[in-house]
């Protein structure tokens, strides 16, 4: 039985037009790829700018070297992980606050977009 009042007996049920996992799925392997290439080039040109680690990151990436160093990890390795760590946290940040500022504003994701689902309430709306 439909919730929705304003169909009447002629309109489509609303659970006629319910999206299946298939969909929902494809859409959110869009936004997955969509978020991990928008955070790996904000984190490339974040990198050109020379972002610096703040706070207590410096001994916790000497900490990190340290550590790989033990089990046999490459100190060149290790240091270029050291340059890109502080710029791709910030990109994985900014990456996440534009996510959800592109969802919450816009009711849809940039995947549910893609594939036409839209999101409404029991009632069709």
């Amino acid at each position: 039985m439909s919730t929705n009042p304003f169909a009447g007996e002629f309109g489509p049920r609303i659970e006629d037009k319910r999206v299946g996992f298939g969909q929902r799925l494809v859409a959110a392997i869009i936004d997955t790829l969509a978020g991990a290439v928008f955070t790996l080039v904000l984190a490339f040109v974040l990198m050109q700018y020379n972002v610096q680690p703040v706070g207590t990151m410096p001994e916790m990436l000497e900490g990190v070297e340290e550590l790989s160093l033990l089990f046999g990890g490459q100190s060149e390795l290790m240091q270029n992980i050291r340059d890109m760590l502080p710029a791709a946290i910030l990109a994985g940040i900014i990456s996440a606050i534009a996510y959800s500022l592109i969802e919450g504003l816009s009711g849809a994701s940039p995947g549910k977009r893609v594939m036409g689902i839209t999101v409404a309430h029991a009632d069709g709306k």
